[in-house]
């Protein structure tokens, strides 16, 4: 099943969970990967466009979470992974501000969440990558993304599969006992 909604309305988010639950009676994985990145430069970023990232990026991430949180504790289990990103670690490659502000929060929020639903049975998690090939790669000029792959300790971008892994395995019941962690897969890009 496939549902189209705006992860900014939360309207649409609570709809959403409510028709999850409906269809399948139960939720037990949340993977928040929505998110818009843009690289507006701090000067010309104006409040229509920092609310927008933040709403997306920031607010689907606490309101999804907020929607399946009481589902999953009446479960007893659940897994929550966020996808946040190297720039809300250590600041910009090739996004804006309002982008690392929100993938910044999303480390936050992993650990409010994780505290708050540790004692029934719900992980949950953060996955930060760098510079993955994916579509938005395709909106970065290439004589920047030689300059990119160049400065990554391990010298290439990441595979779509390798961020995958990650999450798989933070979905499974091998994860049982991890919580309120971040996983960097960035190529050395930040090591600690």
């Amino acid at each position: 099943m496939f549902l189209n909604m705006d992860v900014s309305n939360v309207t649409e988010i609570k709809q959403g969970v409510r028709t999850i639950l409906e269809t399948w009676g139960r939720i037990d994985i949340l993977v928040n990967n929505a998110g818009i990145r843009k690289e507006t430069p701090i000067e010309e970023i104006d409040e229509d466009e920092w609310n927008l990232i933040l709403s997306v990026n920031l607010g689907g991430t606490f309101f999804f979470s907020q929607a399946v949180a009481n589902v999953m504790k009446d479960q007893k289990h659940g897994r929550i992974i966020n996808i946040s990103s190297y720039g809300g670690q250590a600041g910009p490659l090739t996004s804006g501000a309002h982008y690392c502000a929100s993938k910044a929060g999303q480390l936050a929020l992993t650990k409010v969440f994780a505290r708050a639903l540790s004692d029934f049975g719900v992980t949950v998690n953060t996955v930060a990558p760098a510079a993955v090939k994916s579509p938005e790669m395709d909106k970065i000029a290439p004589e920047k993304l030689e300059r990119m792959k160049a400065g990554i300790p391990v010298k290439r971008f990441g595979e779509p599969e390798e961020v995958a892994n990650i999450v798989s395995y933070l979905a499974s019941d091998m994860a049982g006992y991890t919580t309120g962690a971040t996983f960097d897969i960035n190529g050395g890009l930040l090591m600690r």
